[in-house]
């Protein structure tokens, strides 16, 4: 009697080819063909979901030549959160949790960072339940601390949330390090945002740099024409004026981004109040409480032309001095673009007068809570 060989059931792919098409035609369309099927692999491999950005690609560039005949190829890199990294340490079963410790520049490990100072490294040891010794990732700050180019100041900046939570920001990019290490198999050449700025890829730099260049240069533009035509509408960000002239002749130059930093900028110990922005779930401990937003938080400017304010929430605002400006844009506005606008009120448009209003109001607000 003839016996029917045995069959195995082959897995069922967790990407199906319909979802595949649709992540061509959409998240990957500007990526070339391998990177894109690298993507997929990824994805496949590790199985988060790329739908609901668990997994998501992102553009960076690599130098290819030198001098005149450089040229920026884009490529592909695989961004998850840390809980992305997390939740593939616990699938495996041999995840046994791990240990924080911060530094600071005496050297001294400590398992929480209370000082209003920058932590100089931190360090995470994961446990693996089939090992003997466990995988220590250790982050630098000078490696690791994100920066972002200011093309008003022209200086490059440490990025919002590692001024406000340096630890936080810290730890996860150490915890990144240790996990990858202690699991190999499943997180290969998966890296959290946090570490791009690390250059820890072979590519240089983000997608963002040209786009926010452009989108600058073009308002830098606007800027000139609406100013030549309007000069009392505009402040500058700072003590010092421009005049009409200069901003036209910048306006039309190529601004050249310098190269960032091997170490971040210089910023002054104690507490820091930078200008709030976007978070996102990945970024932020634990969900703040909602609270009742003064009306005067989300009135948005539109009788001030100037860029930098036009169409912009009050609430986007920096809106208190802090050690990287020296000057607070509510405090700008305060002495130089209100007092012009009460000095015409009966020539001011209805938008110029809701705008000091409400300006007026933020200011009010702040002083309250810390007199300037």
């Amino acid at each position: 009697m003839n016996e029917k060989p045995s069959q195995t059931a082959v897995p069922t792919p967790f990407l199906s080819e319909d979802e595949i098409a649709l992540l061509k035609r959409t998240l990957l369309v500007k990526f070339p063909e391998d990177q894109q099927l690298t993507f997929v692999r990824i994805c496949q491999r590790t199985k988060l979901d790329p739908f609901i950005k668990q997994i998501y690609p992102t553009t960076r560039y690599t130098k290819i030549g030198k001098g005149q005949d450089a040229e920026r190829v884009a490529t592909l890199v695989t961004v998850t959160g840390i809980m992305g990294l997390c939740a593939l340490a616990e699938r495996t079963g041999n995840y046994d949790g791990c240990i924080m410790a911060w530094s600071g520049k005496d050297g001294v490990w400590r398992p929480e960072w209370l000082s209003d100072e920058f932590p100089e490294a931190a360090r995470c040891t994961v446990f693996h339940k089939q090992r003997t010794h466990p995988e220590i990732g250790i982050a630098r700050w000078g490696g690791f601390a994100g920066q972002i180019y200011n093309y008003q100041s022209k200086q490059w900046e440490l990025s919002d949330f590692w001024i406000r939570m340096p630890e936080y920001m810290l730890g996860k990019c150490a915890k990144a390090l240790a996990l990858r290490g202690a699991f190999p198999d499943q997180m290969s050449n998966v890296y959290i945002r946090e570490e791009l700025d690390s250059n820890i890829t072979d590519a240089e730099e983000t997608e963002q740099l040209p786009a926010d260049e452009a989108k600058y240069t073009a308002a830098r533009a606007r800027e000139a024409k609406d100013k030549l035509e309007h000069p009392e509408e505009y402040v500058t960000s700072g003590p010092a004026q421009e005049t009409a002239a200069q901003v036209t002749e910048e306006a039309f130059e190529e601004d050249k981004v310098p190269p960032k930093p091997v170490a971040p900028p210089p910023v002054a110990a104690g507490p820091h109040e930078p200008a709030a922005a976007p978070a996102t779930a990945d970024d932020i401990p634990f969900p703040p409480e909602p609270q009742a937003e003064p009306p005067w938080k989300t009135h948005v400017i539109l009788g001030l032309r100037h860029p930098k304010y036009f169409k912009k929430m009050i609430g986007e605002l920096g809106l208190m001095p802090d050690p990287a400006s020296p000057v607070g844009d509510l405090k700008t506005l305060e002495d130089q673009w209100i007092p012009q606008v009460r000095k015409k009120w009966a020539e001011a448009s209805e938008e110029q007068k809701q705008d000091v209003n409400m300006l007026e109001a933020a200011l009010a607000y702040y002083k309250m809570a810390k007199p300037w």
